[in-house]
């Protein structure tokens, strides 16, 4: 089965320049170059030990940055977790997860990139990247930038499969994958916090809790504890738990996460 990206149509509302439904890094610059662009932002945005909101201009008179280039990352690294920005057009300054990657870049590259990492959190693309590589599965660059095309309704155009290579390459960069040099290869280097199966897994309880019980394993939806730390088990059971034996489970079911956590990093 042929899985590259297909070109869209741009019709059904779509623009003429239409390329994606997500900003991507731009393609006319190398990933150090996007980097750079970024530790710029941080540079002119400092003002004595604040960072405050600045424009574009703010960037060139600071740094000498160039004005285009700065301009076509703007929405890409408001997405992406590195700025914060109302909107096209408008101030923006960086988070602080850009804030710590600029100061210590040069210093300490694990920390920076660790805060990358975080920046990256919940994001569209490290949630493809994760869903792709879930249980140590491995696929080529080609295979990923296909998925990360399709999830981002890419157009296909040679452009766009650059742009689509380049944020692969800050995957790469940020380690939250490894590419084998040689084959192509890629590979999450670190499980992510949240497991990948908790949004099937939530969607599958729900069906539980609206499907009629079958005879003989009544579904019991129960929850217990104050409201900033509420617990809730969906368990088969002909009537509602007592307090004491609700919290038991619920103990056992946290524990049993936890060390399900840890042997997933260790085999790491």
């Amino acid at each position: 089965m042929n899985d590259k990206v297909e070109a869209k149509s741009t019709k059904k509302g779509r623009s003429k320049g239409y390329q994606s439904k997500y900003p991507l890094p731009s393609e006319a610059c190398s990933l150090q170059r996007m980097l750079q662009i970024l530790k710029n932002i941080v540079q002119a945005a400092k003002e004595k030990d604040e960072y405050r909101l600045i424009d574009t201009s703010k960037v060139i008179n600071e740094t000498g940055e160039i004005r285009t280039d700065v301009s076509r990352y703007l929405l890409f690294f408001s997405q992406a977790g590195l700025i914060e920005q109302a909107g096209k057009g408008k101030p923006f300054k960086p988070t602080e997860e850009a804030v710590e990657f600029a100061n210590v870049e040069q210093w300490a590259p694990d920390e920076a990139k660790a805060a990358l990492r975080k920046a990256f959190e919940n994001k569209w693309f490290t949630s493809v990247v994760n869903s792709a590589l879930k249980e140590g599965k491995i696929l080529t660059r080609e295979e990923l930038v296909s998925r990360l095309g399709r999830a981002s309704s890419a157009d296909g155009s040679p452009k766009v499969l650059k742009k689509l290579e380049r944020l692969v390459d800050l995957l790469r960069y940020a380690e939250c994958i490894s590419e084998d040099p040689e084959t192509n290869k890629i590979r999450l280097i670190i499980a992510p916090a949240v497991p990948i199966v908790a949004e099937e897994e939530a969607i599958q309880k729900e069906e539980m809790r609206e499907r009629p019980p079958e005879e003989g394993n009544p579904v019991v939806d129960q929850q217990w504890g104050e409201k900033s730390n509420r617990v809730r088990l969906l368990v088969f059971s002909k009537e509602p738990l007592k307090p004491e034996v609700f919290r038991m489970i619920a103990d056992i079911s946290e524990q049993i996460d936890k060390l399900a956590t840890f042997l997933c990093r260790s085999e790491e």
